[in-house]
């Protein structure tokens, strides 16, 4: 009897404990990090280098940030447009976890 091809939670972190997994993904991530400068430049990187610990809601982002709402508001619309993000029960989250371990990873 054939089983569906499915990765398990150890397959992933298997493969994610592999040193050259995020050199071999660091021309994609550095894409999106790239593009997330350019368009709201250090409000995008600060948002994503705070919900690298957790994730918060709007107001904890604008205490932690130290930017004015409809600002940050701007800034995390546009890294939800581009799937960098999400609105959880009214938390940031990362939408893609390997983005925000790479993120947590880099010395800005």
């Amino acid at each position: 009897m054939d089983r569906p091809a499915r990765f398990t939670t150890q397959d992933v972190e298997a493969i994610i404990a592999v040193p050259e997994f995020y050199r071999d993904g660091n021309a994609y991530f550095t894409g999106v990090w790239e593009q997330s400068k350019e368009t709201h430049g250090q409000d995008q990187i600060q948002i994503l280098q705070t919900l690298c610990t957790k994730s918060l809601d709007l107001d904890q982002l604008a205490i932690a940030t130290n930017q004015n709402p409809v600002q940050l508001q701007a800034a995390l619309n546009t890294l939800i447009d581009h799937d960098v993000i999400y609105l959880q029960e009214h938390q940031y989250i990362y939408k893609v976890e390997l983005m925000r371990r790479w993120v947590a990873t880099q010395k800005f």
